[in-house]
């Protein structure tokens, strides 16, 4: 009985260390997110900052660590050989700015699937030791409601 009762105080204490780990890791990963876009509801499903329409354009925002480092400019060049590589059109490519003087580039591409034309796009702003990604994905035509304020809102990045 008393090795049961050692058993159970061991296991609690490593349960409980475990879970004191996660919380601290959670806690420490650097959140970034943009205003919620028109029409979208916010959904916590990690630490990312996840958002989704009715007619299911998905939106994610999360930061990523800049290894290997890379400039902007490396990057976006980057994207677009992968863009063209996998044969996705790219409907719209431009730097974008955040209204707190963060650099970044904009992609909207596009590709024929058996479900019709899906839309994603991919902002992404490198400083030195991160970059922060914002994608949006779904239906050409249920996303072509929402691209004008995605990017807009985009632009308040957090």
């Amino acid at each position: 009985m008393k090795s049961t009762t050692m058993q159970t105080k061991a296991s609690t204490g490593w349960l409980a260390l475990i879970l004191l780990g996660w919380t601290l890791a959670v806690a420490n990963c650097q959140s970034v997110r943009i205003p919620t876009p028109n029409g979208f509801a916010e959904w916590q499903h990690t630490a990312d900052y996840a958002a989704a329409s009715p007619d299911a354009v998905q939106l994610r925002v999360r930061s990523v660590e800049n290894q290997p480092k890379a400039s902007l400019e490396v990057l976006s060049q980057t994207a677009r050989l992968h863009f063209e590589s996998i044969g996705y059109g790219i409907k719209r490519s431009e730097p974008i700015q955040t209204v707190n003087g963060l650099a970044g580039y904009l992609f909207v591409t596009s590709v024929q699937t058996m479900q019709g034309e899906y839309r994603y796009l991919t902002a992404f702003f490198p400083d030195e030791d991160t970059v922060k990604i914002v994608e949006a994905a779904g239906s050409a035509d249920a996303f072509a409601k929402y691209e004008g304020d995605i990017i807009l809102k985009i632009r308040g990045l957090e």
